[in-house]
Order: C-alpha cells, then sequence, then structure tokens
C-alpha cells in the first residue's frame, strides 16, 4: 500500500510537470522567453531542474538575444531543403484558432500580458495608444435617434431620452468608449456586458478576456442550455461545431471559485438559458484577426521587439550621456609621477572628502568647488583634458532610434512626428491632409467602433422596448421607425474655411441639415439657437462668388 502511494505520488507530480512544461513551452514558442529548462524526477522522486526557466520573464530591461533573429522569425527561418515548420492547414483556424500566433488559452494569455506591459511601461506604446485614442475617441461620439417614418417624431424622443439616460448611468461617453478602445488595441479585444435592471435602465460592466475561458464541463453546460446540435466551446466562446462566426454567447469564470460562473448571450445567433431569458447581452468586438478567429490579438504583437529594443536604445543612450557628462575633465599627470603625488594634489585641490562602500570596504572621494572666476595652476608636466561629453557613435545611434521609430510609425499609418516626438522632417500643414494614411486608418477605426456602439445601444433599445419603456411597440417596428445616427468625431480639419463654404453649400441644396453643419463644426445647433444664432442670419449676406 505505501509503494503504491509513493507511485502516486511520483504520477501525481509529473503531471503537474507536464503542464507547466507545456504552458512554458507555450511562452516560448510566442516569442517571450528563451526555450523552456528540463524538469525532471530524480531516482528517489524528487523535482530536478537542470536550468532556470523564462530568466528574466519578469524583468521589462531583459531584452533576450534569440537565434531565430538571425535566421529568420520564427516559422520563417529556414534554410534551403528544408521544410517550414508552419505550413499552414485546414487545423490551424479550425475551434477559432489561429495559428502560428496562438493555439491555446496559455499562448493567448501570454501575448495579452507581454502588450500590457508595453502598453504601461513602455513610453513609446503609451504615446501610440494615447494618440489613438484621442484622434479616433476625442472627446466621444455624438448619438442621436432619428425618426424615419415621418410621423412618430415622440417615439424618436423617447428612444433618445433611453439612449441618453444609459449614456448617463454607464460614463459611456468620454470616459468608457474610450477605456474599451485602449483595451482593444492592447489586448486585442473587449467584452462589455449589459445588465438589464427593469422598467429599460442597463447596468453595464467591462468583462476582462481572462474571464471568457473554455468551461470545464462544456457538455454540462450545453445541457442545461438546452442547446440542441453540436458545438464548441473553444477560448469561452460558445459557437456552432462547423461555424465559428455562429456566436451563441459566452462562458464567463468570474473567479476561481468553479461555482462562480455566468453564460452571457451575445452574437449573430445568441443562445439564451432558460432562467436568464433576455435580461443580459454581451458586445464582443476584436480586432487584427480575420472573422472566423474567435479571439482578438493585440496591436503590439508584430511590434513588441521594436518598441522594447528602442525604450533601452535610448535609455542606453542616456544613461551613457549623463555618466559622460558627470565628468568635468580628466587630469593626467606627467609620465613617472607617484600615486602618493596624485593623492596629495587631489587632497590640495578638494573642498573636502566624504566616504563610499564599496565590496571590499569603503574608499575616500574628494570633492572641490571653482567659483566664477577660478585660475587653475598645475604643477610641472599637468595636463587638463576635456571630458568624454560626446562620441563618435552617438549620432548613428540616433539614425537608429529615428529608423526603429519610422519603422513603428508604419504599424499604425501614423506621421513621424507621432511617434519620434520630432517634427523636423513633417510639414505639419499637409500631415492630416485628406487622404493621409493616417487620417484613412483613422476613420476606418472609427466606423469599426461605431458599429460596435450602435449594436450595443440598439441592445438597450430592445431592453427598453421589451420592458414597455417605449410604449406599446415591438422591437421589429421600433427598428423601422427609428434611425440611430452615430456620427464620430472629426479626424482633422484641413481648411476652415474650405469646410464651412462646403457645408454651406450643402444646406443651400437641402442636402444638409443646418444641425449636421453646426455638429461639424463641434457646436451644438440647439444650444446656438437658443443663444440667438439665428436672429442676424437675415442681416447677413453671403459674398457673391467672382
Amino acid at each position: 500500500m505505501r509503494e503504491l502511494k509513493r507511485i502516486r505520488g511520483e504520477n501525481a507530480l509529473r503531471l503537474e510537470i507536464a503542464q507547466q512544461e507545456q504552458q512554458l513551452r507555450a511562452l516560448a514558442c510566442a516569442g517571450f522567453g528563451p526555450s523552456v529548462s528540463h524538469v525532471s524526477l530524480d531516482p528517489h522522486g524528487r523535482r530536478v531542474e537542470r536550468a532556470s526557466v523564462l530568466e528574466g520573464f519578469a524583468d521589462p530591461d531583459s531584452l533576450f538575444v534569440n537565434a531565430a533573429d538571425y535566421i529568420g522569425e520564427v516559422g520563417y527561418g529556414y534554410g534551403p531543403g528544408q521544410q517550414s515548420p508552419w505550413l499552414s492547414t485546414r487545423s490551424d483556424r479550425q475551434d477559432g484558432r489561429n495559428r502560428p500566433m496562438f493555439a491555446t488559452e496559455t499562448e493567448l494569455a501570454a501575448i495579452r500580458g507581454a502588450a500590457r506591459l508595453l502598453a504601461n511601461y513602455n513610453p513609446n506604446a503609451v504615446g501610440i495608444l494615447e494618440h489613438l485614442t484621442n484622434y479616433t475617441i476625442g472627446e466621444g461620439f455624438d448619438y442621436k435617434c432619428v425618426d424615419l417614418s415621418g410621423g412618430r417624431d415622440e417615439l424618436a424622443r423617447r428612444c433618445q431620452r433611453v439612449v441618453d439616460r444609459f449614456i448617463d448611468d454607464n460614463d459611456f461617453v468620454g470616459d468608457v468608449d474610450a477605456e474599451l478602445f485602449f483595451r482593444s488595441r492592447s489586448d486585442g479585444e473587449y467584452f462589455y456586458g449589459l445588465w438589464h435592471q427593469g422598467h429599460g435602465r442597463i447596468e453595464a460592466r467591462i468583462i476582462e478576456p481572462e474571464q471568457v475561458t473554455e468551461p470545464a464541463k462544456s457538455d454540462d453546460i450545453s445541457e442545461w442550455l438546452e442547446y440542441e446540435g453540436a458545438d464548441n466551446w473553444s477560448f469561452g466562446v460558445h459557437v456552432k461545431a462547423d461555424d465559428t462566426e455562429s456566436i451563441h454567447g459566452y462562458y464567463v469564470q468570474w473567479t476561481n471559485n468553479p461555482q462562480d460562473w455566468d453564460y452571457l448571450p451575445g452574437g449573430k445567433c445568441p443562445c439564451y438559458s432558460p432562467p436568464s431569458g433576455s435580461a443580459c447581452w454581451v458586445e464582443h468586438a476584436k480586432v487584427n484577426v480575420s472573422r472566423k478567429i474567435t479571439r482578438g490579438l493585440s496591436d503590439f504583437f508584430c511590434a513588441q521587439v521594436m518598441l522594447e529594443a528602442a525604450r533601452k536604445l535610448l535609455r542606453n543612450m542616456g544613461t551613457g550621456a549623463s555618466i559622460q557628462a558627470a565628468i568635468a575633465w580628466i587630469v593626467e599627470t606627467a609620465a613617472g609621477t607617484l600615486p602618493a603625488t596624485v593623492t596629495s594634489l587631489a587632497a590640495s585641490q578638494s573642498a573636502g572628502a566624504y566616504g563610499q562602500q564599496t565590496q571590499q570596504g569603503s574608499r575616500s572621494l574628494q570633492t572641490a568647488r571653482y567659483d566664477p572666476g577660478t585660475v587653475l595652476y598645475t604643477p610641472n608636466g599637468t595636463q587638463y583634458k576635456s571630458a568624454p561629453m560626446g562620441s563618435a557613435n552617438a549620432p548613428n545611434f540616433v539614425l537608429v532610434y529615428e529608423s526603429m521609430m519610422r519603422s513603428l510609425a508604419v504599424r499604425w499609418q501614423m506621421p513621424e512626428h507621432m511617434v519620434t516626438g520630432s517634427a523636423a522632417n513633417n510639414d505639419y500643414a499637409s500631415i492630416l491632409e485628406a487622404g493621409s494614411p493616417f487620417e484613412k486608418a483613422v476613420r476606418r477605426k472609427q466606423q469599426f467602433y461605431a458599429r460596435s456602439h450602435n449594436r450595443i445601444l440598439w441592445k438597450v433599445l430592445q431592453f427598453a422596448c421589451e420592458a414597455g419603456a417605449l410604449g406599446d411597440i415591438d422591437f421589429p417596428t421600433l427598428k423601422q421607425a427609428v434611425h440611430l445616427v452615430i456620427r464620430p468625431p472629426r479626424v482633422a480639419v484641413r481648411d476652415r474655411l474650405k469646410e464651412v463654404q462646403a457645408d454651406q453649400i450643402l444646406v443651400g441644396m437641402g442636402a444638409m441639415s443646418p444641425a449636421t453643419a453646426a455638429a461639424n463644426d463641434g457646436l451644438d445647433y440647439k444650444e446656438e439657437v437658443a443663444d440667438g444664432a439665428g436672429e442676424e442670419a437675415a442681416t447677413l449676406s453671403v459674398p457673391a462668388r467672382k
């Protein structure tokens, strides 16, 4: 019996070691550390680790040198006659995986963790995210409910009150919307949950991506949901077994307590559980992946090495320059001068001495003070040389740093000054001109997030409609009668006079309302009219075009 217990203990320990090795191997494959060290058991069943595992992984200043960097990136470093280890297969994107980037939750967590470290520690990454947020979200989108039926103005006003109440109750505009954007670029996705509290009021919460995970007993949950057919729960996303785009909902494990979980419906094909009905819903927005991939990928996945290398290069240049600048000058004594003479000379010119601890004990350091107009007299054979304030290699380091920053700017189609902090090589008047890569990229992002916000607000209106807060009307009829207009902020103003003249022409043609023209200039039309904006319109004449 004692022998059986010993064997069972060894097997349990081997299983634990195998699981840890698998997780660490996933981290190493994701590019976040060297190869995993070998862990085994000695003849007595004790754990033996022959090398350190992921040494320095948690140290932001540790920059690993990977042999793969010299033979090519992971999956591309194969020579003549060698087959690539990452041949694409039919199973690469099966069950929502994204090989060779990530195939398990552990690999995805490693990518997300490294990205979060960059987003909060690397100043260039922080600046990039701030720029993207400022230009894409700005002070927040504008949300308006517009009547489409030509006779339901009151219904549109009720919908507007529901939307405004949701925005106010959940600090959505100018706060949560910016956080959702930040999370999507850093984590590669965001989960935004809505819970109906009754009478059309919604409480919203951001769900951490780590909490959306594959359930341990997915068959039991499928049975609890009364789901008919084959399904899949990979990465915590409930989908049809043969169609990862048909999303039914999400499994959320709130804490480590196995009983503390929820099933939250969402996606195109929500599957509601019998107890909860339609009282909750999740909006999941993911970026940098194709539709069949169930989880998103961080913006920093392809830029993390360059971001850290640039930061360390700049840090090392600054450290070296500060050390060199601390040396006022160098005194070169004549050949054959005894050490005692040098010590005596330093002491004679010293204003005081202080002790400094060393590994061998302590040493005495001399300090000196030179008032303005001080004249120095040097003993025979003594020379003063200038300090190493600069280096011949420093300009080359700066060029390398700027090249790395330009490479990072390409990743986000940003003007150079946004990542380098220098506008020396940019004409700012043309940086944000219409058609520029950055403006186009930001506009495309704005459309993506506008669609996500549109889904959120329509679900809010659906909850209110089903609760009777919008009167006696069903939801399909509501969607036909009311249009939700979402207007993102302008990315840039090219020529303000031309913009105003273009808006004026459109208003005169009847193709644009005065309210829209005012909104294009950042004005609230109702507030401006209340302040008397239209009173002097009749007295003003527009100059005739020549």
